[in-house]
């Protein structure tokens, strides 16, 4: 009987849930299945190209902040084999510098109806709730 060795090679890359759109905030459970011999021992995981994780279980999780392409690169001790992709889209959520930009508008014009302007310093999104409550 005689065996081969070979690269493997990704079959296929699901998620759970198995929508392509999902909530911003989902957490995605990414499930790599590959072809090889022998079997793969590692998978890389990635978000529109920059590793994110491994896994040698070739399953992996992973919070669905924005759009983009997740992809699984099985590993086996010949080496480094094809890849396989998954393109989700997220809904929901908000842009960090538009709320940022918002938040301090009203919190300087707060500051400039009290006059106060000399206090008028960049906020974090963690001050906010304390200003909240003053609009």
């Amino acid at each position: 009987m005689s065996s081969f060795l070979d690269l493997p090679t990704a079959l296929a890359l699901s998620s759970t849930p198995a929508n392509t759109t999902v909530l911003h905030g989902t957490t995605l459970e990414l499930n790599c299945k590959a072809d090889a011999n022998p079997d793969a021992h590692l998978f890389h995981f990635q978000f529109n190209g920059n590793l994110i994780g491994n896994s040698s279980t070739g399953v992996f999780n992973s919070s669905a902040e924005k759009d983009g392409v997740y992809t699984c690169v099985p590993v086996n001790t010949v080496g480094t084999g094809d890849n396989a992709t998954i393109s989700i889209t997220v809904v929901g959520g908000y842009d960090n510098r538009q709320m940022k930009l918002v938040v301090e508008l009203i919190i300087t014009i707060d500051f400039l109806d009290n006059k106060q302007v000399n206090n008028i310093i960049n906020p974090t999104l963690s001050s906010v709730n304390n200003y909240h409550y003053l609009c």
